[in-house]
């Protein structure tokens, strides 16, 4: 019975470590591990190392290549100018990474062929190629 017991929360454990690890490369159209679209960059410091901020004096357009789990993501940074309680602040407002690692949860990433894309999209309601592709 100990045996039946050990082998299960084995089992359990694997499973939830799979998930978790990969939770962590997920990739959507809002999202890219956990750096989010609109994310307030002060309130979420401890997720950038060095972040350069855009300022007059320095004229920098905001990019910055963070790493995240060894994986490089391009973060472009730039204030917010909305007239809510987040105005004058900074904020994720593009992403963009060439690692193979981070997927949608259709299993879609870098590296996967036109076709392929196709075939996994094909019933999306609003899914669409661009023509250039």
């Amino acid at each position: 019975m100990t045996k039946n017991i050990f082998v299960l929360w084995l089992l359990l454990g694997c499973c939830f470590f799979a998930q978790a690890q990969t939770e962590d490369y997920t990739i959507s159209s809002d999202r890219i591990g956990p750096y989010q679209l609109e994310m307030d960059v002060e309130k979420n410091k401890h997720l950038f190392d060095n972040l350069v901020l855009p300022n007059e004096s320095n004229q920098y357009n905001g990019e910055n290549a963070v790493k995240y789990k060894g994986e490089e993501i391009i973060i472009r940074v730039g204030e917010n100018y909305t007239e809510d309680l987040t105005a004058g602040k900074y904020m994720i407002y593009s992403m963009k990474t060439e690692s193979k690692k981070f997927k949608t949860a259709s299993g879609m990433g870098v590296g996967n062929t036109r076709e392929e894309l196709l075939t996994t999209y094909k019933y999306a309601l609003s899914f669409q190629v661009y023509p250039g592709w």
